[in-house]
């Protein structure tokens, strides 16, 4: 079938302005990311207001840092700094964004003492569900495509020909026929991602009813992520990273690394708290957690499971005296 490829998703009454698909969608997940995680952090008894500021610095440095990657990886597109802060549909190596937003995130919850694992329970899903928005946002556009697939497959998919796709396959492929109305068959990548992340982020959901300790769903998110790109996007993208190990590709070397990381740190954050059971549990309520209204707290916030249980003994010990 040929993709119903639709970069621009409207016109704003009364203008000649388009809004973008890949834009319009790439809002939309950044949006409902940001409520989806400040209601969960709540939920968890954590400050909001400043985990909305933490939010928001992931994002700017994530952008920017997937945005960077890509640059380096596709040096002959850089031209001066200016190519930095183009937001183009497929321009952005999402590793990179990763990394350098965590590492944001990492620091502006040290500064403000809040449980880094603890707040990135409530964004990982959030992150992962923007993510599949901006995969189907890319299908749109028509980029971030497929390699060529058998025409005759059921996932098979054909772009118009005023489509990126039918650009890089006439410029990229020559000797063979290409339709005057449509490119030769792909693979619809951008959906394999999108249905991928999708999953997950229903898995995130059944695991935060089940949670032992903080950081157990931001592990899973970060290593369904991880799979996702190296089983999924890497091996049926046209423009796949560079091979660095004969057909072992830079994207799925790096895949490796953050689920070794990432199994390393639930181990490490399992076995403490099976050795001190509920030191981790951080949803339950901490020092950085917000003050109920009418509490006489001079720290502005409640001390945990342990403070409440004091709390609870120093009454005991007003009524017998």
């Amino acid at each position: 079938m040929v993709a119903p490829m639709k970069p621009d998703l409207l016109t704003i009454p009364g203008t000649e302005m388009l809004i973008p698909s890949y834009g319009f969608l790439v809002g939309v997940g950044l949006a409902l990311g940001w409520l989806s995680s400040l209601r969960r952090a709540r939920g968890d008894r954590l400050p909001a207001e400043d985990l909305g500021t933490a939010y928001v610095l992931t994002v700017v440095f994530g952008t920017f840092g997937a945005r960077a990657l890509w640059l380096l990886q596709h040096p002959d597109k850089i031209e001066g700094a200016a190519s930095f802060l183009q937001l183009t549909a497929g321009t952005f190596a999402t590793g990179g964004g990763l990394v350098l937003g965590v590492t944001a995130s990492i620091v502006f919850c040290a500064r403000r003492a809040i449980p880094f694992f603890a707040w990135a329970d409530c964004a990982a899903p959030a992150i992962l569900l923007a993510l599949a928005l901006e995969r189907m946002g890319a299908f749109m556009a028509g980029t971030g495509f497929g390699n060529l697939i058998d025409p005759a497959s059921p996932f098979a998919v054909r772009f118009p020909a005023d489509s990126p796709v039918y650009a890089y396959q006439r410029a990229a492929l020559e000797g063979l026929h290409l339709e005057e109305s449509a490119s030769l068959a792909v693979h619809p990548v951008q959906l394999y991602g999108a249905g991928a992340l999708a999953a997950a982020v229903a898995v995130c959901a059944l695991l935060r009813r089940k949670r032992r300790f903080s950081g157990q769903i931001a592990c899973f998110a970060l290593s369904a992520f991880a799979i996702i790109r190296m089983l999924l996007e890497d091996p049926f993208r046209a423009d796949r990273s560079p091979e660095v190990f004969g057909p072992v590709r830079l994207g799925q070397v790096s895949a490796v690394a953050v689920i070794a990381i990432t199994v390393a740190i639930y181990r490490h954050r399992r076995s403490r708290e099976a050795a001190a059971p509920g030191t981790l549990r951080q949803w339950e309520g901490g020092r950085w957690t917000p003050a109920e209204p009418g509490s006489s707290d001079a720290g502005g916030g409640r001390t945990g499971a342990a403070g409440r249980s004091g709390k609870r003994k120093g009454s005991k010990r007003k009524k017998k005296k």
